[in-house]
């Protein structure tokens, strides 16, 4: 009985149709050996090429080793220690106080001493190098310093402001060196030259130039081809009151002397 069914089944096998799916499923066995062993060669050529970039990635890594590039390192380090130094000098520069004036220019606020044969204020000044004698009736009316630490040039100024001026445009202002600009709207009409003490010194007379300006001034100044020590003295005072303080002016500068 066995056998005629082992008899039957062989003759199915070998029945075309049989034989068709044996070569069908030899076929796709064939096949799916065949895409293993592409993938296999797959992954051993992308495991290569990872080697490759490995190693390529190994040989620009060495350069770092290089005593060329510690050189490179060391003057880039070198650099930053530069800028680092830099930037703590700059902060200091911005939270450094003001330079102190001195003492004779910032405590003018206090009474100053009177010559007893004239009865004027004496201003003796250091800080402006320079002596000279006051009216009483001109008393201190501002101090100003700018410029100072990495800076090319401090610029200082102090004024005095005639009390009995009601209109409260009479001033005279010293300033060292000698101011830039503030003049713009102003000509000369007159200018004096001398020498004292072997300094030159230039007195200059200004008008207004537009009408709505009301006030003239009076330069005198010494140094001024020197500038870093240059100074100024001026006054300042109503148009229509020319003929009252230019002689007083002239009178004040009388005192006037530079001092080391």
């Amino acid at each position: 009985m066995k056998l005629k069914k082992g008899l039957s089944l062989l003759s199915v096998l070998k029945s075309p149709p049989a034989q068709t799916i044996i070569k069908i499923v030899l076929i796709a066995g064939i096949i799916g050996v065949f895409w293993q062993i592409i993938n296999l060669t797959k992954n051993v050529s992308e495991i290569k090429n990872k080697q490759r970039d490995i190693e390529a990635l190994e040989t620009e890594l060495s350069w770092f080793n290089t005593s060329e590039f510690k050189r490179i390192d060391a003057l880039v380090r070198d650099l930053q220690r530069g800028v680092d130094w830099l930037q703590t000098e700059r902060a200091k520069e911005t939270v450094s106080p003001p330079a102190k004036p001195e003492q004779s220019a910032v405590e003018i606020k206090k009474d100053l001493p009177i010559d007893p044969k004239t009865g004027w204020q004496i201003y003796h000044s250091k800080y402006f190098g320079l002596e000279m004698q006051l009216p009483k009736n001109f008393v201190f009316n501002s101090f100003s310093q700018s410029g100072g630490p990495g800076q090319d040039m401090v610029y200082k100024s102090i004024s005095f402001i005639d009390s009995q001026d009601k209109e409260k445009i009479t001033k005279i202002i010293i300033n060292k060196p000698i101011p830039e600009t503030g003049y713009e709207l102003w000509s000369p009409i007159k200018k004096e030259q001398i020498t004292l003490d072997s300094v030159v010194v230039r007195k200059t007379y200004m008008t207004p130039d537009d009408s709505s300006v009301k006030n003239n001034f009076i330069l005198f100044n010494w140094n001024f081809e020197d500038y870093q020590n240059s100074g100024q003295i001026t006054i300042t005072f109503p148009t229509t009151s020319a003929k009252k303080y230019e002689p007083l002016f002239e009178q004040i500068l009388s005192t006037f002397k530079l001092i080391n």
